[in-house]
């Protein structure tokens, strides 16, 4: 097999308040590149922003692994947007036919998506990375906030309005973000900041 790890670096990947979400999906990179070197199957490692990066090419070697955190660790996430049709157009050219893509970002950017080109050539598994606070802010007030692409800072008042509006928001995004992957027949998954990835993992590999 080959195995494609695809991850998603926007600047909202930059954010967690027990781990930051960027280093949960290093963690996951990690663990699946392990799993690809046991099987004795060859992985791929890239990083997605405006463009594809390929950190590691068809390897089954475990110093690959290593290498690829080391690099990943030092990728920038602030001020960068994923450009996730240009960025999927390309897997479309580089991978073998027969490949497993998984697919590690917070897909926040639901419009944005195009699962439907990947989905009529590899077998899809999104890895969800999510911090509990962002879809659930639990505080109130005024407060100073930035924009983690675009590096503005503005400030909002975060009242009981505004978080219902904005929870209401988030399960309107994941629903509709869930209905594209079902469509696509991809396994798929919800891994938070705060918690242990296993049982999460192994519901997306079963």
């Amino acid at each position: 097999l080959n195995i494609a790890i695809v991850l998603h670096f926007g600047g909202s990947m930059y954010f967690g308040t027990d781990e930051f979400k960027s280093e949960k999906a290093i963690l996951l990179a990690s663990i699946l590149g392990f799993l690809a070197v046991r099987q004795n199957d060859k992985f791929w490692v890239f990083v997605a922003q405006d463009d594809l990066d390929c950190i590691v090419k068809q390897s089954s070697n475990i110093n690959s692994v290593k290498i690829a955190v080391n690099k990943l660790t030092n990728i920038e996430c602030v001020g960068k947007k994923v450009n996730y049709k240009k960025i999927y157009t390309k897997l479309l050219k580089l991978l073998p036919k027969k490949s497993l893509v998984f697919l590690i970002g917070d897909f926040l950017e639901n419009e944005s998506f195009g699962f439907e080109f990947l989905s009529q050539k590899y077998e899809i598994f999104a890895a969800i990375i999510r911090d509990r606070f962002e879809e659930d802010p639990k505080f109130s007030g005024d407060v100073a906030l930035c924009d983690n692409q675009t590096k503005n800072y503005f400030g909002a008042n975060l009242d009981d309005f505004w978080r219902k509006s904005y929870k209401e928001e988030t399960i309107k995004n994941d629903t509709n973000l869930y209905d594209k992957l079902h469509k696509c027949r991809a396994n798929f998954a919800k891994f938070y900041t705060n918690e242990n990835e296993i049982n999460s993992l192994r519901k997306l590999l079963q």
